[in-house]
């Protein structure tokens, strides 16, 4: 979980542009803004990754597990390596969590040819 805080706490993380702003979309196929903003909170308001009990795993790592198992398609043994949450954690998070709440919300294919094209042009 080390790299991951480094990067969500990272100040260049906001910046469009920068180093590090870059890395966390290419590894966890999201904008921070998206993530910060929009996933998190919803993740928050569902109470489906168990957010109600203390866990000594924030949220935003929670959501970043999820995000790197669709955004990277692995599964959760990669996961738990990358991590260091256990692997039946990483399970629960993506599949009873994330997966079934918000996958069809967030993880689409573009519609439009052009929307198409911009998703190819960023990856």
């Amino acid at each position: 979980m080390g790299t991951s805080s480094s990067i969500l706490n990272h100040p260049k993380t906001m910046i469009p542009g920068t180093f590090e702003y870059v890395k966390l979309r290419l590894r966890f196929r999201v904008p921070y803004p998206i993530f910060k903003e929009r996933l998190v909170p919803a993740v928050k308001e569902a109470k489906n990754i168990n957010v109600q009990r203390e866990s000594y795993i924030p949220l935003e790592f929670k959501v970043m597990i999820a995000l790197r198992m669709i955004g990277r398609d692995s599964d959760c043994d990669t996961a738990s390596e990358l991590s260091g949450v256990p692997k039946s954690t990483c399970n629960n998070i993506f599949n009873l969590g994330f997966s079934s709440s918000f996958y069809d919300d967030f993880v689409y294919f573009p519609e439009k040819e052009e929307d198409l094209k911009g998703v190819m042009e960023t990856f």
